[in-house]
């Protein structure tokens, strides 16, 4: 399992979580404090990734709003969405 991390709460703060991670061993991406240099967002490697993908949504952020902008517009050119 991987898991990216852009809340605004680590993810280590809820023990639950934590009890659950120390038995499957996940691959954590966390962006709380994230080093600039290292973030690589939208590098379109998406597609080659050979694994199932979960597209999560926000509406609390800028990056949120973004992704759920890019996404209506998406959906109206295939008429998926009302205008």
């Amino acid at each position: 399992m991987h898991v990216v991390n852009g809340l605004h709460h680590y993810l280590s703060d809820d023990p639950e979580l934590v009890q659950s991670a120390e038995k499957i061993r996940p691959n954590c991406l966390i962006f709380e404090n994230p080093k600039v240099q290292r973030i690589t967002i939208l590098d379109r490697k998406i597609p080659n990734v050979r694994a199932p993908k979960i597209a999560m949504f926000g509406m609390d952020c800028a990056l949120g709003n973004d992704f759920q902008s890019l996404a209506q517009r998406s959906c109206r050119k295939r008429a998926f969405a009302p205008k």
